[in-house]
Order: structure tokens, then C-alpha cells, then sequence
């Protein structure tokens, strides 16, 4: 995908360019037709095409290479309908603030508090420089509740981040990894790039078969650290696999719970080629589950206090715990 990360946000489809009002009409449309079929309630239903509106129209007067797609979706069997809203603009700059309305009332991400209210999830994934990508769910009956957020800018005076992060959905389960290419900048990316769409390209397959996908897929790079984690969503249940020094931790009522990594790097070299360890664990009930970049310094952490909203906590970890001399990322699970 080369380092252009709103193609991955995109890749598969069909896709709606935000060209005019009639694509934010043709957004909400879909909607409407793809709800009814789900059996989404009326007031859901609607709901949710009038946050398709709002992200739609932010498109169109805000952002660069705006696209909108609408899918069916399930989870534990129950049908939704999921709206995808993702550009090449310059990426939000206070995510957190638009969502709670304290950004200016017009300007890029002023659609973000509307599809946040009017949605059941709302998925967020904003990086500096490169895009902002919102997916707005709902569903027909009550679900396990599961919403991502990922930040991340890149080494100060570069274009492009050599972190890189993803994730993909099936009907149970989360699987998210945070990738960190060695060095910083577009070398470090187009490494970390090929091995992200590597290790979410099978999203049922056992984790040591992802990271032997993403091992073959690094070869030529300068290689990469990864973490990881499939999330149960019913059950909460986790597997983990790291290799070097993205972090994960689990925080809830109990504390905070790192997961181990071991050392490694992916990079095609079969000398390289470690031996992945699977870990287990399990996140408490409103837990949050947090994937770090090297860039952030070791003291960044899960807040005391539940989280509010998943994407101004990522936004602050990288504010506060970034460092100056790389790249920094941070990706955010909330569920309950």
C-alpha cells in the first residue's frame, strides 16, 4: 500500500467520492436502504444516516480525497450498519476537542461530536498529516460495545510517521496491532506499512501464522516491532504476541497489567525468525486496552478514572508522553 494510509482505509467496497451535496445524499440513502435491511428501529436508523451527514459534509468542505462507504455488519450475529468516513487531509488536530464541541464550529473535524451522538460506536483513527478515518456503527439489538481510537504523528520535521497501526473486525472478535519501523520517517514506514496489512490480512488466523505472514512480508525492509491482540468481545478474553518494544497494557478497576513481549524483529532475515510466544489474559469489564509505540515514554499509561471517550485519551498520551526524537503512536480499546 506504500505509505499512504487512507488506502488501507479504504481498500475494498464500493466507495462514495465526497465530490458534491449529492454524494452527502447518496451517503445518507444507503443508510437508510442497508438499515431497513438490518432491521434497524426507525429512530436508529436515522440516526445514524444523519451522522453520515455530518461526516459526509466535514468531507466536503474541509477535508482532501474524501470517500464514504456503507456496509452491512454483524457482531455475535446481530445485524448493524457501519458507516466509513476517511480522507488525505492533514488529520484532525484536537480530535478530542471537536468531540466535545470545544473546536470552532466550522474546520475539519467539526462533524466528529454529531456522528459521536448519534451513533452506538464510533471508531476514530487520526494521524498527523496523513488523514483522519471515523467508522459510525449501529446495530439492530444491544451488542458487546467496542470502539478504537488511534493517534499518532510523526518524527518532528517529517511528512510521514515510520509507526503505523490496524485493525479489522469480524463478528466476535477485535484483532488491532501497532507496528513500529525501525528508524523514523518513509523508510521506517514502508516497513511498518506492508507488515500492518500483513498482520490483519487473515483476521481468523492464529497470531504465530500473522507473524510468520508479516515476517515474509518485511523481507527487503528495514524490519520491524509489532504487538499484536485479538480481543474476544463477548467474553473479553485476549490473546497477545509482541516482538520488541511496542508496549500493551490493560487497565481497569484492578490496576494496570502489562503483557510481555519478547525480543525479536520482523524483517525476512530467517536468522530473525523468532519463535513467537502466544500470552492470555482478560480485560476487565469497561476496561481499556492501550498499544504504545517506542516514541511514548515508559511512564504513559491507563488513566485511574474510566475512560470517556478512547480517542482524547490516545490524543493525550501522545501530547504528554511523546518523545522529540521519534515517532509516537498510540492505539486505544475501549469496551463495555
Amino acid at each position: 500500500m506504500g505509505a499512504a494510509v487512507i488506502e488501507r482505509w479504504t481498500a475494498g467496497g464500493d466507495w462514495l467520492e465526497v465530490l458534491d451535496r449529492a454524494s452527502v445524499s447518496q451517503a445518507r440513502e444507503l443508510v437508510r436502504r442497508l438499515g431497513a435491511e438490518a432491521g434497524l428501529a426507525e429512530v436508529t436508523l436515522e440516526s445514524l444516516a444523519t451522522a453520515a451527514s455530518e461526516l459526509a459534509q466535514n468531507q466536503l468542505d474541509h477535508a482532501r480525497a474524501g470517500r464514504v462507504a456503507v456496509r452491512p455488519v454483524t457482531r455475535g450475529g446481530v445485524a448493524g450498519v457501519e458507516v466509513i468516513a476517511a480522507d488525505a487531509g492533514p488529520g484532525v488536530a484536537d480530535p478530542a476537542g471537536a468531540l466535545a464541541g470545544r473546536g470552532p464550529a466550522s474546520g475539519l473535524g467539526a462533524g466528529l461530536a454529531g456522528a459521536r451522538r448519534l451513533a452506538q460506536e464510533l471508531d476514530l483513527d487520526v494521524r498527523a498529516g496523513e488523514g483522519t478515518c471515523a467508522r459510525a456503527r449501529a446495530f439492530a439489538r444491544p451488542v458487546p460495545r467496542s470502539e478504537v481510537a488511534t493517534f499518532g504523528r510523526p518524527f518532528p520535521g517529517e511528512r510521514l510517521s515510520g509507526d503505523d497501526a490496524a485493525f479489522v473486525r469480524t463478528d466476535d472478535a477485535l484483532l488491532v496491532a501497532v507496528v513500529d519501523g525501525l528508524g523514523h520517517g518513509p523508510e521506517a514506514r514502508a516497513a511498518s506499512a506492508v507488515v500492518a496489512d500483513a498482520l490483519v490480512s487473515a483476521p481468523d488466523a492464529a497470531l504465530p501464522d500473522l507473524v510468520a505472514r508479516a515476517h515474509a512480508a518485511a523481507e527487503g525492509t528495514r524490519g520491524a516491532v509489532i504487538a499484536l491482540v485479538r480481543l474476544h468481545l463477548a467474553t473479553r478474553a485476549i490473546e497477545h504476541v509482541g516482538l520488541g518494544d511496542v508496549r500493551v497494557l490493560l487497565g481497569g478497576p484492578g490496576g494496570t497489567q502489562a503483557l510481555p513481549a519478547q525480543p525479536g524483529l520482523l524483517s525476512g532475515r530467517a536468522h530473525e525468525r523468532a519463535r513467537v510466544r502466544s500470552n492470555a489474559a482478560a480485560l476487565s469489564p469497561h476496561g481499556v486496552l492501550l498499544l504504545l509505540s517506542d516514541g511514548l515514554k515508559s511512564a504513559a499509561g491507563p488513566p485511574s478514572a474510566p475512560v470517556a471517550e478512547p480517542i482524547a485519551l490516545a490524543q493525550d498520551l501522545v501530547a504528554r508522553f511523546g518523545r522529540d526524537t521519534d515517532d509516537a503512536l498510540a492505539l486505544v480499546v475501549r469496551t463495555g
